[in-house]
């Protein structure tokens, strides 16, 4: 996701955000950002809707938490 939206996403302050993802790479860069911002992951789902191809969507739910410090020990944990 390009910087700037995220910085939106963050700023309207949302009680859980659904992540959807279809690029691995960007997906932690921007899991990482979300969890350094307060958010904590949930729910990982990974969807293969594009069967005998290297593709797939990837569906995360996080939640907003008080302590961003416990988000970021939560990122440590998902060893992406």
């Amino acid at each position: 996701m390009h910087p700037v939206a995220l910085e939106y996403v963050v700023d309207f302050n949302a009680p859980d955000i659904i992540y959807v993802s279809c690029n691995p790479k960007t997906l932690v860069t921007d899991l990482k950002y979300l969890t350094e911002q307060g958010y904590k992951i949930e729910k990982v789902k990974v969807k293969d809707m594009f069967p005998h191809t290297p593709h797939v969507e990837t569906v995360v739910k996080l939640t907003k938490i008080s302590d961003s410090s416990t988000a970021n020990g939560e990122w440590e944990e998902l060893k992406f």
